[in-house]
């Protein structure tokens, strides 16, 4: 059975033998597969678009081509009916032809399975992932894609966070979901309540700090007020039980 990877990379395997084997695809073709992949509802999509996406500066007739050749080499490695068409405008994925690690990150999810989740999610979407010569509109389409499954990894980890096990475990996952949570305060000031409620207070001072880090340094902004005095609340406990 193939595999498509897209969370932490973008690669192709063919499972066999007790060992993947990665399947040699040029990178646009690999990046037009996983495209293909996450149409909403498993639906098509419109040549028109996809050539707007990965060849923006040829001609149509040229670009016809090139979405021509791309799909039969999908065809020939991925196999001939997973490619799906309807007349001459739509193309999509056969939803049967491979398994998808994004789609089975919100399936675990779906069915509360935050482990086989958190597992899944072996970094951001694409990460690293890099197409030449296609449109800044593709690049607005995976940063869409990468901060939705962000989210959905970081509500596994919230998840996994709330279960009955050791509190080191369940700080892990609370930090990790403020992680996953990039610049979102709410999701700070509940991670800073959930470590104090572990009992873990340094912990949250440097969950704290690590957030004022990252958003001074990606946005040039300091915590809000609230985010502020909700770490100040933790140190003021913290230095009380010392």
């Amino acid at each position: 059975m193939l595999h498509l990877q897209t969370l932490g990379g973008l690669e192709l395997r063919q499972a066999g033998d007790g060992a993947a084997h990665v399947v040699p695809l040029q990178t646009k073709r690999l990046m037009l597969l996983a495209y293909l992949a996450a149409c909403p509802g498993q639906g098509l999509r419109r040549r028109d678009t996809i050539i707007a996406l990965f060849w923006p500066d040829l001609d149509q007739e040229h670009a016809r081509g090139c979405l021509r050749q791309a799909l039969h080499t999908l065809r020939k490695n991925v196999g001939v009916g997973a490619i799906l068409t309807r007349g001459q405008d739509q193309v999509g994925l056969d939803a049967g032809a491979l398994t998808w690690d994004a789609n089975e990150l919100e399936s675990a999810l779906a069915r509360g399975d935050a482990d086989r989740a958190l597992t899944l999610y072996e970094g951001d979407f694409l990460d690293g992932v890099f197409v030449a010569d296609s449109s800044p509109d593709l690049d607005e389409w995976v940063a869409k894609e990468r901060s939705r499954l962000r989210r959905i990894a970081a509500r596994a980890a919230w998840a996994a966070s709330e279960r009955p096990v050791v509190a080191d475990d369940r700080g892990q996952h609370v930090r990790r979901a403020v992680q996953l949570s990039g610049d979102d305060e709410a999701a700070l000031r509940r991670g800073l309540g959930a470590l104090d409620e572990l009992g873990d207070r340094a912990g949250a001072i440097a969950l704290y700090r690590d957030f004022a880090h990252r958003v001074a340094y990606q946005l040039g902004v300091e915590p809000s007020v609230e985010s502020q005095a909700a770490m100040r609340a933790v140190q003021a406990r913290l230095t009380a039980v010392r």
